[in-house]
């Protein structure tokens, strides 16, 4: 193991701390293995082993930002931190072009930038969160006990890796819940297989194994809150995880637990792609694609 490496592990040991977003990811909390991970791992072990020997260096300008100019980020901020965000936060005009005079700028201020239309919609949605017709989450968004983005760092007692969760919302009582963005038309049955497709069963289990292992205290229960910020009229749907699914995450995460540790104990990374020969055949549709003859 390099050295580095068990130095970081070294200066933790199982609890909560704060962190900056970035340290979480890419600094001091790198050594640690989030749901994140395990999903890549889960796609491909060589592809997790590539990008934990080569970390990408954020760029709030990179595609995956600029594709959508951050509304995620910037609700969040300004529903839970709302002192910063004026810090945190650089709002460009609808019509101003993206110069690499104003990435480098922004950049150097360490911001996230956002659309004014982007500013809008979050505007509008606390306005909705405290119209009274939502006071489930606003409720839950405004408790005064509430402690925001905790990183909390633990053990797992049976592979002897170390895991890492980021909260959004830890609360007195033992239940975590979690801020989503989505577009408009969300249904249960959408959010459903949201949950299952991004992986955020996997979340939710090992955001409340980790609460339990580091507290102490039994964590059993998950909730989303989801605001629709697609167009107006905007809407924030409320959804508590089940057990039943929650433990179908804890399965999979732990499944994939096993299977990363057998590739740190070999030093052996597949990828996709067995070493078997695959037959191929033709697909179904083209099978019954009409025949013409001369």
């Amino acid at each position: 193991m390099p050295e580095k490496l068990k130095q970081r592990i070294n200066f933790f040991t199982p609890g909560f701390y704060l962190l900056k977003n970035e340290s979480y990811h890419r600094g001091l909390g790198a050594f640690a293995v989030s749901k994140s991970g395990l999903k890549i791992f889960d796609d491909s072990p060589r592809i997790y082993k590539y990008q934990i020997d080569h970390p990408e260096e954020l760029d709030v300008f990179d595609r995956k930002h600029m594709s959508t100019f951050n509304p995620g980020t910037a609700l969040h901020t300004y529903i839970l931190e709302r002192d910063n965000y004026e810090k945190e936060i650089y709002i460009i005009e609808d019509k101003v072009s993206i110069s690499a005079t104003l990435k480098n700028t922004v950049r150097m201020m360490g911001k996230t930038p956002i659309r004014m239309a982007t500013h809008e919609m979050i505007l509008a949605m606390d306005k909705l969160l405290h119209s009274g017709e939502h006071e489930t989450a606003r409720e839950a968004l405004e408790d005064p006990n509430k402690c925001i983005e905790y990183s909390g760092f633990w053990k797992d007692d049976e592979t002897g890796i170390w895991l890492k969760t980021r909260p959004d919302l830890l609360l007195d009582v033992p239940f975590i819940w979690d801020i989503k963005t989505h577009g408009k038309g969300n249904t249960q049955e959408k959010w459903e297989n949201e949950i299952v497709n991004y992986g955020y069963h996997m979340q939710a289990a090992m955001a409340l194994d980790g609460c339990t292992a580091i507290t102490g205290i039994e964590h059993k229960f998950f909730g989303h809150i989801v605001f629709e910020i697609d167009q107006p009229p905007y809407d924030i749907a409320v959804y508590i995880l089940d057990q039943d699914i929650i433990e179908f995450g804890r399965l999979k995460y732990k499944d994939i637990l096993y299977r990363l540790a057998g590739c740190l104990e070999k030093d052996k990374w597949p990828g996709r792609h067995p070493d078997e020969p695959i037959r191929v055949n033709a697909p179904s549709w083209a099978i019954k694609q009409p025949k013409y003859y001369e």
